[in-house]
């Protein structure tokens, strides 16, 4: 008989919070290598357009702003500058297209920022 103390769970399914600009709030779920980016799993869940650039991670409207530092996830100079240009380079603030989806943000929560 196996010992249950020696039994590991792949975990391919995971689950983020998303609070959008107008306070509502969405549950969102996907699994391991489901999409190549946050961006792209918050538009395809989400009722409206979100990041005009559609991930080239250019123009800086896919801005989102994390409960916490997402560990593990490398920051461009070019993220940061384009974060900086729109006001929006707060703590724990990332364009959504340069963060990978997967188990590092499970379970965490986003807010959509929008350009006051």
């Amino acid at each position: 008989m196996p010992n249950s103390n020696n039994i590991q769970i792949n975990k391919t399914s995971y689950t983020i919070n998303v609070t959008d600009s107008y306070n509502d709030k969405f549950v969102l779920s996907f699994k391991k290598n489901e999409y190549a980016n946050l961006r792209e799993l918050i538009e395809e869940n989400y009722p409206e357009e979100f990041g005009a650039c559609k991930g080239k991670g250019l123009c800086g409207t896919c801005a989102v702003r994390s409960n916490k530092e997402i560990k593990n996830d490398f920051q461009s100079a070019t993220e940061i500058e384009i974060l900086k240009k729109n006001n929006t380079n707060l703590k724990n603030t990332r364009l959504a297209c340069q963060v990978q989806a997967n188990k590092t943000i499970d379970k965490m929560t986003f807010k959509i920022l929008t350009e006051e």
